[in-house]
């Protein structure tokens, strides 16, 4: 596993520094070029349309997803009751 460590210390530790030193100069350089990036998007800035106005496949929207979520507590019940009778 350490192979590259000991061959690198038996050549006199010289291709183990060069590489500490070539891996920390990337990361110096490539660091603040990540960071200055500014995103003018994002998740935040989304517009979510109201649900109760639109329609998929002629359900209203509010009540599909209200079907998901009941259908989300049936799975968290039936998962409690299965992990109780394992218990």
């Amino acid at each position: 596993m350490l192979r590259w460590l000991h061959s690198a210390v038996g050549c006199g530790g010289i291709r183990l520094v060069a590489m500490v030193t070539m891996l920390t100069a990337v990361f110096l350089v490539s660091a603040p070029l990540a960071m200055a990036q500014e995103h003018a998007g994002g998740e935040a800035s989304l517009i979510l349309p109201d649900l109760g106005q639109v329609d998929f496949l002629g359900i209203n929207g509010r009540t599909l997803l209200m079907a998901g979520l009941f259908v989300c507590v049936l799975g968290l019940i039936f998962g409690m009751m299965t992990y109780l009778r394992v218990k």
